[in-house]
């Protein structure tokens, strides 16, 4: 994360896509005991400390070395696969990060329309 507010803009999205489909007119009155508590832990979350090991899938990308290099800097290189299961190993979750608004939305309303499946 470039800054606080990348987690707090995560935050957010998914906020905002749970007020999306709390206001759909379809919902179920047992839907409202989800909602509230989804919520309520929305915003606990912001409480939390959330620290990022950011990585690029692209071995040699200029922006990366213009944005972070400040002048000098070095490369390091890691295993993907052999990472990810070292970071599972330990409680860790290595994931992708989204950058388009359209794939956001879509990563977050799937899951909490499907927890709203009767």
């Amino acid at each position: 994360m470039n800054d606080a507010r990348e987690f707090m803009h995560a935050l957010d999205v998914v906020r905002g896509q749970l007020q999306r489909l709390a206001r759909a007119a379809d919902r179920q009155p047992s839907d409202e005991l989800f909602f509230r508590v989804f919520e309520e832990t929305l915003t606990d979350f912001r409480k939390n400390h959330v620290h990022a090991f950011c990585l690029s899938e692209h071995p040699d990308q200029l922006s990366q070395w213009r944005a972070y290099s400040r002048g000098g800097g070095y490369a390091l290189g890691f295993d993907a696969e052999r990472l990810a299961h070292l970071m599972r190993q330990h409680g860790f979750t290595l994931a992708r990060c989204i950058y388009h608004e359209a794939e956001q939305l879509a990563s977050v309303r799937g899951p909490l329309e499907a927890a709203l499946l009767p």
